[in-house]
């Protein structure tokens, strides 16, 4: 269970991060990386994002004696789009064994899923969760690992340690946006001082009523926290970088999860650490069907479902102040 979790960390993270090497093909809303030499003999890279597509699983069972969920599972699997996965077919062989894998393991063990994941972090420490993204490196150590304060994070930059890394895994586009776990420590740089800053994204939820309360973000520069109520079935939120500002798109499902409709809310996460509430707008991740979606990865093409006008799959850009407008 821990070498799958490890491995879907490691490849969720790997769709975020440029693809390097000689490209086959040149599909649509994707970027590659390729290496040209120059007369120098100096190497360039050309960074691609590419397009991936997300499909959510939730698992509950019901107590009718309570009137309540008893045990309520979710997972999520990433693959590529038609079109990536025809330029990478390797990374798109690997991605659905990955999710076939996962989809096993939780059909199978989802009646004893909480006591199994207690006795592996109980009974077996020998090895490390870690991602890389476009910052550097982050280790999750879950509860009881360090400590008993939750879910804990560090993260080794390539900023502060370049000597540490090949310098193929530190090339960055200009502009990007990930998908930010809740609860988690997300590191960026909001300031100009090259040093990261933690960024965290929380919901509070109801098992009662089963939705959230309210959501707040939380910067470490100065220990900034933005707060606002809400009333929301799930939270969504990205980090999205771009040459102008870093914002968050925080995605909430307005209804519950058979309908899967959302709308966006977008902040501005300032240089001081202070959040600023953009605006809101009836956008949601295109879906493909009932619990597939693309996931946003270009902040200059961001593939959208418009909720107003009821048109699927349309094109928006990041603007200025971080709204996305039509391109």
């Amino acid at each position: 269970m821990k070498r799958m979790i490890c491995l879907l960390l490691s490849a969720c993270m790997l769709l975020c991060l440029a693809a390097c090497g000689e490209n086959t093909g040149q599909p649509p809303e994707t970027e590659s990386m390729d290496t040209t030499e120059n007369q120098d003999g100096d190497h360039s890279h050309e960074i691609r994002l590419l397009t991936p597509e997300k499909t959510l699983h939730t698992y509950y069972e019901w107590e009718d004696d309570y009137d309540r969920a008893l045990v309520r599972s979710e997972h999520s699997c990433v693959t590529l789009g038609q079109a990536d996965a025809v330029a990478y077919p390797e990374m798109a062989e690997v991605l659905d064994q990955i999710a076939t894998m996962q989809e096993n393991a939780m059909l199978d063990g989802f009646d004893n899923l909480v006591s199994i994941a207690r006795e592996e972090l109980s009974a077996n420490r020998d090895g490390f969760n870690w991602t890389i993204d476009y910052l550097g490196l982050t280790f999750y150590f879950s509860p009881g690992e360090l400590s008993d304060d939750g879910m804990l994070t560090a993260t080794v930059s390539f900023a502060e340690y370049p000597e540490l890394f090949n310098e193929k895994y530190m090339a960055v586009p200009a502009e990007y946006a990930v998908e930010i776990p809740l609860d988690i420590s997300f590191f960026a740089e909001l300031d100009t001082d090259d040093a990261s800053e933690a960024i965290s994204i929380s919901g509070w939820y109801n098992d009662e009523r089963n939705h959230y309360m309210d959501y707040g973000i939380y910067t470490d520069i100065d220990g900034q926290y933005y707060e606002e109520e809400c009333f929301v079935y799930d939270l969504h939120p990205y980090y999205v970088k771009t040459v102008d500002g870093n914002y968050v798109y925080l995605f909430c499902e307005d209804v519950e999860e058979d309908r899967r409709e959302m709308r966006l809310v977008v902040f501005s996460l300032n240089a001081d650490g202070g959040v600023t509430k953009t605006g809101k707008i009836n956008v949601s991740p295109s879906w493909l069907t009932d619990n597939k979606f693309i996931v946003p990865t270009d902040p200059g093409k961001l593939i959208l479902d418009d909720g107003d006008n009821g048109t699927k799959k349309v094109v928006f850009a990041v603007g200025n102040n971080g709204m996305p407008v039509l391109k």
